[in-house]
């Protein structure tokens, strides 16, 4: 007979002035907010998986010594020598263990400082403000079903992509698809287009039939001969949004009222990125930040220039007439839409770097993704229309461009930082 040991567990963040505890007890996952205007928390019930206590015992067991290690060129001090690495949450540590009384595990963005208690620690049981528990309140459906028509979904990714694959494929490095998989209630079926996006721009004609020939391939219902996408989820991140919109603006294809276009940050008027990077590799910018964003970047690929701000030094009146056409196609038929207003996003391997970019590159605002602007990726739709909770269709998050692609899966402070949860509960 299998025998297993549940912990009760809390932990505290202070974000500006507010203050919140994440508790596990008997079982039931809690969210105590205490904010600075009021005295008394706001308790709420939140999913199970929202907490990581369970993988935090496996990720100290699975420890292995190391000799040494560093952040960046700057090594870790472990004085006792006893040092030893594993993996959390996707974050890898550094654990020196000094004596009997506890270790401390380092990361590049965050130091845990881990002490062992000679007794239990009381947590106190938690109510709701009606007296009840979460354990009742869990009963309640913790992750979303689909709500509409289960169709196929394909995914278009953005920049970087080095060459063409002529099928679609069953995962993709532009995308957090293993994650994807377990929170797509409506999709029959995931696929992943894999077309070059490094020499074509998003205008090409040749890229954009390629667009459209992959959306069709998904359901057998799409006519090929009208080249109408039928009964089909379309998923598009960054620049492959203005690839499906310029598709659509062009007459490459259409997309029938049976299918659902969702678009990921696009950039909708360009990227200032784009033109600091022009700019960088004309020889125009010269810093130690820039340097480091865009060593070994030049020369600026096409598609890369293909995305220059709309109405500024590197645009053109016929791309910023294209941008024109794809805003009108994108404000029309996309159904649902996650755009950002912060770079700082979920911790992760990928956070440094976009908020540096959402700081040294000259966006036109600091409401940016790291690398899109909300304005841009909003495509003349209001901001009006945006809410910031995962279950708002027009979702203002507060992500960077790495996290709207699921790629860190959702964050645990806010319901602006929960792409995955907006995924699943969208259609």
């Amino acid at each position: 007979m299998e025998h297993s040991m549940r912990y009760d567990g809390y932990a505290t963040f202070v974000e500006g002035h507010s203050r919140f505890t994440y508790a596990l007890v008997d079982g039931a996952p809690y969210l105590m907010t205490n904010d600075s205007s009021s005295d008394a928390p706001t308790v709420d019930c939140i999913p199970p998986s929202t907490l990581p206590f369970d993988a935090i015992l496996p990720a100290v067991n699975d420890a292995t010594p190391i000799p040494s290690a560093s952040i960046g060129s700057a090594p870790i001090e472990c004085e006792s020598g006893n040092l030893f690495k594993t993996s959390f949450a996707g974050i890898h540590y550094a654990i020196c263990v000094s004596d009997d009384s506890g270790f401390t595990a380092i990361a590049s963005d965050v130091t845990i400082d881990v002490d062992y208690l000679d007794a239990p620690v009381s947590i106190p049981p938690i109510k709701l403000e009606d007296g009840s528990t979460c354990e009742s309140h869990m009963a309640i459906q913790s992750t979303c079903s689909c709500k509409s028509t289960p169709r196929p979904c394909i995914f278009y990714h953005g920049l970087g992509n080095e060459k063409d694959e002529p099928t679609v494929q069953d995962s993709s490095r532009h995308f957090g698809w293993d994650i994807i998989n377990d929170h797509a209630p409506c999709c029959t079926t995931i696929k992943y287009a894999a077309l070059n996006t490094v020499d074509f721009a998003w205008t090409d004609g040749s890229l954009q039939k390629k667009v459209c020939d992959r959306a069709l391939s998904m359901s057998p219902s799409s006519d090929l001969g009208s080249n109408k996408i039928k009964d089909t989820i379309v998923v598009t991140h960054s620049m492959g949004g203005l690839m499906f919109a310029g598709a659509l603006a062009n007459k490459k294809c259409s997309l029938d009222k049976s299918s659902t276009w969702i678009g990921l940050s696009p950039p909708m008027t360009g990227s200032m990125s784009s033109d600091y990077l022009m700019d960088f590799c004309n020889g125009e910018v010269r810093n130690l930040m820039s340097d480091l964003l865009f060593d070994g970047r030049c020369p600026v690929p096409r598609s890369t220039a293909s995305v220059a701000y709309k109405n500024e030094k590197y645009s053109t009146k016929e791309h910023d007439e294209a941008y024109d056409a794809a805003q009108r196609v994108y404000r029309k038929r996309v159904y649902a839409a996650m755009c950002s207003s912060s770079s700082v996003g979920n911790i992760s391997k990928y956070q440094a770097k976009y908020m540096v970019g959402g700081r040294v590159i000259p966006h036109k605002s600091l409401k940016n993704d790291g690398l899109v602007e909300f304005h841009s990726c909003a495509g003349g739709m209001a901001p009006s229309k945006f809410g910031k909770t995962p279950y708002d269709r027009f979702y203002r998050c507060e992500l960077n461009h790495a996290d709207t692609a699921f790629k860190t899966g959702d964050g645990i402070f806010k319901t602006t930082v929960r792409p995955v949860t907006w995924f699943e509960c969208l259609l």
